[in-house]
């Protein structure tokens, strides 16, 4: 079975980071993955887009993480998941990389509270990032092969405009270092 791909043409206005890109994805969705995750993976490139950000094999490969940064040297230094990972697979992240975000459509502090009951160490390296569930549905609901999407980001709040609507959601950040 062959896995479908669907294009993204992304104009991003992260104007929270003064980050305005055009952004190009092409993405295979696993036959195991769902719309939802497929459209938390596109997002989360975008919340987080810095120069040289790569998509991963992801979950193809269940030991690597859905996006990665790489310094010159090709030392992961940006190790960023989505969806609900095990606490072992976070915790992977946190060793290999100075910096791990997850981006969930979970409560970022639930998220939190899991992972320090599974004894997770080193979290003042992570980053969780929560998106309204009901605005990634939304999305997916819209999810074609080819999808053009305009994205700011702008207060906290994100905004998509995909098939001449405008879909908004929290963006709702939790960065253990801070806290």
């Amino acid at each position: 079975m062959s896995a479908p791909i669907h294009r993204f043409e992304i104009n991003l206005a992260d104007t929270d980071r003064s980050r305005y890109e055009q952004i190009e994805l092409r993405l295979a969705r696993h036959p195991s993955e769902t719309e939802r995750y497929l459209v938390t993976r596109a997002l989360a490139f975008c919340v987080l887009h810095e120069p040289d950000l790569q998509m991963t094999a992801g979950i193809c490969h269940g030991d690597e993480p859905a996006i990665e940064l790489r310094d010159s040297t090709g030392l992961r230094t940006h190790w960023i998941d989505v969806g609900r990972p095990s606490a072992a697979h976070v915790q992977r992240g946190l060793r290999d990389s100075r910096r791990v975000s997850l981006v969930t459509t979970r409560e970022p502090a639930e998220v939190v509270r899991v992972l320090e009951s599974a004894d997770v160490r080193l979290l003042d390296r992570l980053e969780v990032i929560g998106l309204e569930e009901r605005f990634v549905a939304d999305l997916a609901e819209r999810l074609d092969r080819r999808n053009l999407w305009s994205v700011t980001i702008t207060g906290g709040r994100l905004y998509v405009e995909a098939d001449a609507s405008v879909v908004e959601g929290a963006l709702d950040r939790l960065a253990l270092a801070e806290s």
